[in-house]
C-alpha cells in the first residue's frame, strides 16, 4: 500500500506603504501684442515611497505566522525627482483660443531594495512633452475643441529590480533594469452645437 500526504504551506503577503509628493511651478508671461503672449515655465515635482513588503508562513489558513520568507520579505525606499523647463505660446481673440507649449523633462530616480538579495538602483531620463489646445468658434452655434498632449509614466523600482518575485510558483518573474518611462500620446476632439431657438 501507498499513502499520499497533503503538507500545503500558507503564505500571508502585508505591503504597507508610505509614500508622498510635492511640486513647484514658476511662470514668466510676456505679452508680445494685444491678443498673443509668450510664457517660459519650470516645474519641479518630487515624489517619495516607502514600502514593507512582509511574507509570513503559516501552518493553516488562518493560523498565526511560524515563520518569515526572507526571500520575498523585502523594503525599497524610493525619490524621484522631475525637472520641467520650456516655453509656451498663447494666442486669444473673441472667442478662438489657441495654446501651444513645449517642456524638456529631466527625471532621476534613486533607491534602495533590501532583502535576501539588497540593491541599488539609480536612473535617469530625457523626455520632451508637449501640449496643444484650441477652442475656435465657427459661429454662434458651432464650436470646436482640440486637445492634443503627451505624458510619461515613470517606472516603479519594483519594475526595475533583478530580484526574483516568487510569491507565485507558477509565475516566477522579475523586473528589467533596462525598463523605460512610458510615453503616451492623447488626442481629444469635441464638437459643440448649440440651439439657439
Amino acid at each position: 500500500t501507498s499513502s499520499i500526504f497533503y503538507d500545503p504551506v500558507f503564505q500571508n503577503i502585508k505591503t504597507p506603504t508610505e509614500s508622498y509628493d510635492s511640486n513647484i511651478r514658476v511662470q514668466y508671461n510676456e505679452p508680445l501684442g494685444l491678443n498673443t503672449s509668450l510664457s517660459f515655465q519650470y516645474r519641479v515635482s518630487y515624489e517619495r515611497e516607502e514600502k514593507e513588503q512582509e511574507a509570513l508562513y503559516a501552518d493553516s489558513y488562518r493560523g498565526a505566522p511560524s515563520s518569515i520568507n526572507e526571500a520575498m520579505s523585502i523594503n525599497s525606499n524610493t525619490g524621484f525627482w522631475t525637472h520641467r523647463v520650456g516655453p509656451g505660446f498663447r494666442y486669444s481673440k473673441e472667442r478662438n483660443t489657441l495654446v501651444a507649449n513645449v517642456n524638456y523633462q529631466y527625471s532621476t530616480l534613486n533607491g534602495d531594495i533590501q532583502s535576501a538579495q539588497s540593491q541599488r538602483i539609480k536612473r535617469s531620463y530625457n523626455d520632451f512633452t508637449y501640449f496643444l489646445m484650441g477652442n475656435f468658434n465657427i459661429n454662434q452655434q458651432n464650436s470646436i475643441r482640440l486637445f492634443v498632449m503627451s505624458n510619461t509614466n515613470n517606472p516603479r523600482i519594483t519594475q526595475l529590480q533583478n530580484i526574483l518575485n516568487i510569491s507565485n510558483a507558477r509565475n516566477v518573474s522579475r523586473g528589467n533594469e533596462n525598463l523605460n518611462p512610458a510615453y503616451s500620446h492623447m488626442v481629444n476632439f469635441h464638437y459643440n452645437n448649440t440651439n439657439l431657438e
